[in-house]
């Protein structure tokens, strides 16, 4: 069942429970990437959408308001509740149907869409004290655990470009600079997602046909061998130097030109961006539909085996997308890099 409140401006306070929410009407979406581009350096915010009836609906103001949501389930002898976070009310977005009224709602990514102060801006860097800065200024827990392995940890900078202008720049462009994503988990705390994985690391989740309705994936995997990054002013393509797993297929990607290394020399750009172009980028696009799985979470690894799986028993990637639908199922996506074709 559901559980949680909505806490208006005005200190109003309405209860969520199955008696009052509109069916099929409660849907949480968040994201990495696009559903079709394999990328990193995002930071982007989850999407709560619910219907609600409410008496004197009419007379109350939800923009703002915030929303407290978990999902209780029965383990057979206990309740469990797990939470799905805590999400703020974009009231350019409600819509109501005379006591029925539908909401979109994000989670406190947003609140990195605050200005940069000037008093900062000639502050040197490095990828964690910048999201520890921004973090601090938007009042965020960080787990502030770096992934092991990321690259150009040491690489310093400053705020100085015009390009940036939010603290949600600098995590972004943060993450861009290191291979990583950064990630709100439902707890409120901000975490740091590499993009990357060895092809036969330990899965995070395993999912097996009974654990899904259906599953859709390509053959076989595809890596990033080619890297579009720039150095200086001009776009500049690197060939990545990892060892790639056998039956996999090159691709490639492309990053928009990271403003944090304005004052870099096209040397030092070409240091930055071969490493991260030598991270192995590997993944297999897929595209599951899972029972009610509140579990799994962006940047985790999930081993998909049994039904319509037949590759080697059983496929593995890198969650980049997932809709969790309330009485529903819940879609998890694995987007891929682009393949190269022709090689």
């Amino acid at each position: 069942m559901i559980s949680g409140n909505i806490i208006l401006t005005d200190s109003t306070d309405i209860t969520i429970s199955d008696e009052n929410v509109v069916a099929n009407s409660i849907s949480i979406e968040m994201s990495t990437c696009r559903p079709n581009r394999f990328d990193f350096g995002t930071f982007n915010a989850a999407v709560l959408k619910i219907g609600i009836i409410v008496t004197d609906a009419a007379n109350m103001d939800f923009s703002g308001a915030v929303v407290n949501i978990s999902d209780i389930t029965f383990d057979g002898e206990d309740e469990v509740e797990t939470l799905l976070g805590q999400y703020i009310v974009d009231g350019s977005q409600t819509r109501r149907e005379r006591e029925t009224v539908y909401l979109t709602a994000y989670d406190h990514a947003q609140d990195f869409d605050r200005p940069i102060p000037d008093n900062v801006r000639n502050t040197s860097y490095t990828a964690l004290t910048a999201i520890q800065a921004a973090c601090t200024a938007c009042d965020i827990t960080l787990d502030d655990t770096l992934p092991t392995g990321a690259p150009n940890t040491s690489t310093t900078f400053t705020l100085k470009s015009a390009a940036v202008q939010t603290w949600r720049d600098v995590v972004m462009w943060a993450c861009q600079l290191i291979g990583c994503n950064a990630v709100l988990s439902r707890e409120g705390i901000l975490t740091i997602r590499q993009a990357w994985y060895e092809y036969n690391a330990t899965p995070d989740i395993i999912c097996t046909a009974a654990d899904r309705v259906d599953i859709k994936f390509s053959d076989t995997r595809v890596y990033v061998k080619y890297l579009t990054a720039y150095s200086g002013m001009k776009p500049k393509t690197y060939i990545s130097a990892a060892t790639q797993p056998s039956q996999s297929k090159p691709g490639m990607m492309t990053l928009e030109k990271n403003p944090l290394l304005s004052d870099k020399t096209e040397a030092e750009c070409d240091v930055i961006n071969q490493a991260l172009a030598n991270m192995s980028f590997t993944q297999r696009r897929i595209e599951a539909k899972l029972f009610n799985n509140t579990e799994i979470a962006l940047g985790k690894i999930g081993m998909y085996s049994g039904g319509k799986v037949d590759v080697r028993n059983s496929i593995r990637g890198m969650t980049t997308g997932i809709t969790w639908k309330y009485h529903g199922y819940t879609r998890v996506i694995c987007t891929a890099p682009e393949t190269v074709q022709g090689e």
